[in-house]
């Protein structure tokens, strides 16, 4: 495999996809809540626009934050498994659960 493939599937590049899907829910949620809010139409647009911002703006600290604390984490406890288990079926998990439970939040049946 060449360095920059490598580089590609790294773990913690798999980390940070994650970590970026899961503040996309939660900012949906939280859009979702403003508009179904009773506030004035304004105060929802600017209420939604300071979300994303917000969202957007923390996300490069959260991710750099999250992705090199959960990777000496995910590490530690792998060595602990008694069955090597390949991060790429850990990862293929996470998203395959992120990919359900944002099916779920459009409302869209899968079957």
């Amino acid at each position: 495999m060449t360095k920059r493939r490598a580089r590609l599937f790294s773990h913690r590049r798999w980390i940070a996809v994650e970590a970026v899907l899961v503040v996309g829910l939660l900012k949906d949620w939280l859009s979702g809540r403003v508009i179904a809010s009773s506030l004035p139409g304004a105060a929802k647009v600017l209420f939604v626009m300071a979300v994303t911002l917000g969202v957007l703006g923390g996300l490069y600290f959260i991710v750099e934050q999250l992705t090199a604390k959960s990777v000496a984490r995910t590490h530690a406890a792998a060595r602990g498994l008694p069955v090597g288990l390949p991060s790429v079926l850990v990862h293929a998990a996470i998203l395959s659960i992120l990919f359900l439970i944002y099916a779920k939040s459009l409302h869209i049946d899968l079957v």
